[in-house]
């Protein structure tokens, strides 16, 4: 899995990606099947694996009977983090399911944990100008081989949950995680994807909820942290009545440029829920201007992106609501076990 991944990452071919996500995901629903014959036909676990087919599925169906179903299924590309989060999920669930409710993910965690430290100091070589790696396609900051550097800030928030994971296990190993974990920072910073330090803030809250009676002033520390994840959540639904215009256009403009133009694009997300709430459009069928430039000579020059920029609104869009509820299941269970 961690191979597929990296493979994900550094193919530079839009087609060649698109196919390395769809290997990577069979590969994953058949770890997935062997898990579930090995450990048994326990209900719970039946009922979660036949969950977990479903946004496998939806965008295979809609990929199939899209129009042209040739760019629907090799415009899938593994750099969007939905599906990246996707592949986690299902590696996680193999784990729960082949060794039951506490499943050593150490080997899993160092893998990671290590691959983003490296990446990490690329990243953060690059940002200071010690080296030079090309830059990124869609952006000029530090993208350490990445498509972008959002794209990176996003491997590395999930490096670092691994890197955090692995130093508080209590081995010999956590030598490492730390290492890991200071190089991922220092490159998460160089990213200056400010996306990536709000999932670090998200993370770390959750963090102290699972491990708050093994730290220090946790009396303190766990009503910090639910205040940090319910302020995060209200500001995510605000964010999406904005966007649907309940609040008014002068609410709307003002937090679409604090938004960086997201505001417009969850817009355009939302309707397109609407359109096809129950089973999405499809992946690749997503677009939407982000902003104006006029160049030299005068003509405007719209930018696109063809991702909604959240991860819950791209299996909305992508597999409606019913692969988007699919989703949220599955990894309700997957934390709860892992728990």
């Amino acid at each position: 899995m961690v191979l597929l991944s990296a493979a994900t990452v550094l193919v530079s071919s839009q087609a060649h990606t698109a196919i390395v996500s769809w290997l990577s995901m069979a590969l994953l629903v058949a770890l997935g099947a062997w898990a579930l014959l090995r450990g048994g036909t326990d209900r719970e676990r039946l009922v979660v694996s036949a969950v977990a087919f479903v946004p496998v599925l939806v965008l295979l169906t809609r990929s199939l009977t899209a129009p042209n179903p040739w760019v629907a299924v090799f415009g899938m590309a593994g750099q969007h983090v939905s599906v990246t989060a996707w592949w986690v999920m299902w590696a996680c669930l193999t784990f729960v399911m082949s060794a039951g409710k506490r499943p050593d993910l150490r080997p899993l965690f160092l893998a990671v944990a290590v691959t983003g430290g490296a990446f990490g100091l690329l990243a953060f070589a690059e940002g200071a100008g010690i080296i030079e790696l090309g830059g990124a396609r869609f952006s000029p900051e530090p993208a350490a081989f990445f498509d972008s550097s959002i794209s990176l800030a996003q491997f590395l928030v999930l490096a670092l949950g691994c890197a955090v994971g692995l130093g508080v296990s209590g081995r010999r190993i956590r030598w490492v995680g730390w290492v890991s974990a200071a190089a991922i920072a220092a490159g998460i910073v160089s990213s200056t994807a400010r996306a990536s330090w709000i999932g670090v803030l998200v993370g770390g809250a959750v963090f102290v909820l699972i491990a708050a009676d093994a730290l220090p002033r946790r009396a303190f520390l766990r009503p910090l942290a639910l205040g940090v994840l319910a302020a995060s959540a209200a500001a995510y639904v605000l964010a999406l009545v904005t966007a649907v215009g309940l609040l008014g256009s002068r609410v709307y403009d003002l937090a679409d440029a604090v938004l960086t133009g997201r505001l417009h694009v969850w817009e355009v997300a939302l309707a397109g829920v609407a359109a096809s709430p129950l089973l999405g459009s499809g992946p690749s069928h997503f677009g939407a201007v982000t902003t104006w430039s006029v160049a030299a000579d005068g003509l405007v020059a719209p930018q696109f992106t063809s991702v909604p920029h959240s991860a819950l609104l791209w299996w909305a869009t992508a597999a409606g609501l019913v692969g988007a509820m699919a989703v949220c299941g599955v990894a309700w269970f997957v934390g709860r076990e892992l728990v």
